[in-house]
């Protein structure tokens, strides 16, 4: 297992988004290499960063150990037209689930990659 020296949390926003891509699918690469998950692909999760990275307070923070990238986690508000709540079961109320645009960030990933598990990169915190 790697011991990191020291590790470095690195904010990002949607004008960066075509800075830190690369480093977003190569981290789920890593991740999800051994997963039969049709989502699981490059290809499709390239889909997803970049619905994500398009909303304007999209938000990301990846994890470095020195320059190497260990992990990341990012997401956005909620839109007020999403789906995020419509496969909840049993239906949550309406009030719960009407979303304006601010309400509801909605973290879509978390990620790891296996090198640095349960070194504290995803939980590490600014100093």
């Amino acid at each position: 297992m790697i011991t990191p020296t020291e590790l470095e949390l690195r904010h990002y926003g949607h004008a960066d988004a075509y800075t830190i891509r690369e480093f977003l699918l190569d981290i789920h690469d890593e991740v999800y290499a051994d997963s039969d998950d049709p989502l699981a692909g490059r290809d499709a999760f390239a889909g997803f960063v970049d619905h994500w990275s398009a909303n304007k307070k999209f938000a990301c923070v990846l994890t470095y150990d020195g320059e190497q990238p260990v992990g990341c986690a990012y997401g956005a508000p909620l839109s007020p037209v999403t789906t995020w709540w419509t496969k909840v079961a049993p239906p949550l109320p309406e009030t719960f689930v009407t979303e304006t645009g601010t309400r509801t960030f909605a973290l879509s990933e978390l990620m790891i990659q296996t090198p640095w598990r349960g070194t504290g990169g995803g939980t590490a915190h600014p100093r």
